[in-house]
């Protein structure tokens, strides 16, 4: 359902311009309002931690593309995401009924499709533990330090799962995600 915000009775886009804009309305602001970060580390009898947070607060995010309504054309794969369609059966469902050869149907900006790209991602995290010097002396070591590092762990968004936040800063050019990556170590020093 479209509102008639000018109310001439008829949903249009004007001449989308400032003077006459129709229906038209901002809805959303995709630029982040807010970016933060944070570094934590502490260390205790040996142990050792540090950690990193990254983020966005609000921001706005609206997805025309396949990858979000799901079928757009004869080539495209619907997700299991894009699979809560209009239907018959399926009247309170998420999407439109899905069209095929260009045909958009009800695929108009609105905000029943804007998403919140606000998050929140754990982007690093080292835990370690140095043996005592009495121990690593013993066996002829200086020092002896085991850890653990994960970058990119957990992210926590509102986002629809096919996107991911940090990524989507050009709606055209959607790229890879973030890859998540772990590493277990052991430093020692003779």
């Amino acid at each position: 359902m479209y509102t008639d915000l000018d109310g001439d009775s008829v949903i249009t886009n004007g001449r989308t311009s400032l003077d006459d804009h129709g229906d038209l309305r901002i809805i959303g602001n995709n630029t982040p309002r807010y970016q933060f970060g944070l570094f934590a580390g502490a260390s205790w009898k040996g142990f050792d931690f540090d950690l990193f947070l990254q983020g966005v607060g609000k921001r706005d995010l609206w997805f025309g593309d396949s990858r979000f309504f799901g079928i757009g054309g004869e080539w495209d794969v619907p997700m299991k995401e894009t699979l809560d369609y209009w239907s018959e059966e399926n009247t309170d469902a998420r999407l439109p009924r899905p069209y095929i050869d260009g045909a958009h149907g009800n695929r108009e900006v609105s905000t029943l499709y804007l998403q919140n790209a606000a998050y929140i991602r754990l982007k690093q995290l080292t835990i370690g533990y140095t043996l005592p010097q009495n121990i690593s002396r013993k066996l002829a070591m200086t020092n002896a330090r085991v850890y653990f590092t994960g970058q990119n762990l957990i992210t926590f968004t509102k986002l629809c799962k096919l996107y991911d936040p940090e990524v989507n800063t050009d709606l055209m050019l959607m790229g890879y995600p973030v890859p998540k990556s772990y590493s277990v170590g052991l430093n020692l020093t003779f």
